[in-house]
């Protein structure tokens, strides 16, 4: 599939959803079904996040993870009423289990043809966590590399912009979309996606 994304524009959900092979990104869970290429097995979505790179004097990268774990979470309902609980405590079932990966996929597009990995960890959700997007000081923005990300969760939806940062908790963000795209072109071995980075580095002031 090869892919021409516009300037300033995220990767497309469906297209994306169709390097995966699955139906769309909504989130939660997506049942067992027959595809061309053979039975797919239920499996619940988690959350995702895109971004996309514009570094000057090179193409766009958009660059994006997405992540299936289990048990799904928001099965518990933090409102439940007192027979509920009663019912939760007498079954054992009140504790919730923390989630784990089934599987969590990295793409990465330049010009052409997208790179789709199995990805090990995901560097950035750590990153948002501890995002002050009402800074005390002022930090100044450097020329350069700009960004946009977005992400979606059971919870949260998002999406915001910036260039090449200052703020402390943009920098961790910047370094962990670094870290996701070296992943990428150390695993792959593809060349193009090695000089993107390496150019990428040198833009981070």
């Amino acid at each position: 599939m090869i892919v021409t994304a516009s300037r300033n524009t995220h990767l497309p959900e469906e297209v994306i959803a169709s390097l995966l092979g699955i139906q769309d990104l909504a989130l939660g869970r997506h049942p067992a079904r027959e595809t061309e290429n053979g039975p797919q097995a239920e499996f619940w979505l988690q959350h995702y996040w895109r971004a996309f790179v514009l570094v000057p004097g090179e193409c766009q990268a958009s660059l994006s993870v997405v992540t299936s774990a289990k048990p799904w979470q928001p099965r518990t309902d933090p409102n439940r009423g007192r027979k509920q609980v009663l019912k939760s405590l007498l079954r054992g079932s009140l504790k919730v289990e923390p989630p784990v990966p089934t599987w969590r996929k990295a793409i990465l597009a330049l010009e052409g043809e997208p790179v789709v990995i199995d990805f090990p960890f995901d560097p950035v959700p750590a990153t948002l966590r501890h995002a002050d997007l009402f800074e005390t000081y002022e930090f100044n923005t450097e020329a350069g590399v700009t960004y946009g990300f977005e992400f979606k969760t059971w919870n949260l939806a998002s999406s915001f912009s910036f260039a090449n940062p200052k703020l402390p908790w943009l920098r961790n963000l910047t370094n962990a979309l670094v870290r996701v795209a070296d992943t990428v072109a150390m695993i792959t071995g593809d060349r193009s996606v090695g000089r993107f980075v390496a150019r990428w580095k040198q833009q981070i002031v």
